[in-house]
């Protein structure tokens, strides 16, 4: 297949929730819904959103932990959401975390770089769906959903 065939494909397959197994050059096998795709020819770069529902049982705190991810001060927080590309610094990138009725939560930034590190600055609510929303300034975008315990 051609380069621009894999990324028409992969762009397809995101856009109807279909499944994809991509053999990675260390040939490693990773399944799961391509959520973005970077399309330069030498980024060789596809998120992948896992199959089956959004995650559940996730933490609705985070804290107590050593080395303490957080400033001085704070101890504990809403559970760490952390984005890696890989070494790679995406262009002027902004995210965002969303409650039920899709009202921003304030955060608390631990990282702005790559992989970018960010939580809620209070503890989240329990048996509550949020949703990751990420942008970037050259057009990529994640986009996914996660419920507490």
């Amino acid at each position: 297949m051609t380069y621009d065939a894999i990324v028409e494909l992969l762009d397809y397959a995101g856009g109807h929730d279909q499944v994809v197994r991509i053999i990675t050059t260390g040939n490693q096998e990773v399944i799961g819904i391509p959520t973005s795709v970077d399309t330069h020819p030498t980024a060789l770069e596809v998120f992948l959103r896992p199959v089956g529902a959004d995650d559940t049982e996730i933490p609705t705190s985070f804290g107590g932990e050593l080395p303490n991810p957080f400033p001085p001060g704070v101890n504990s927080a809403g559970t760490v959401v952390v984005i890696d590309f890989g070494g790679r610094q995406p262009k002027n990138p902004q995210w965002k975390l969303l409650d039920p009725d899709k009202k921003p939560v304030e955060l608390l930034d631990l990282d702005k770089k790559s992989p970018i590190c960010f939580c809620a600055k209070s503890a989240l609510k329990s048996k509550t769906q949020y949703t990751v929303e990420f942008v970037t300034a050259d057009g990529q975008r994640l986009s996914w959903s996660f419920t507490t315990r």
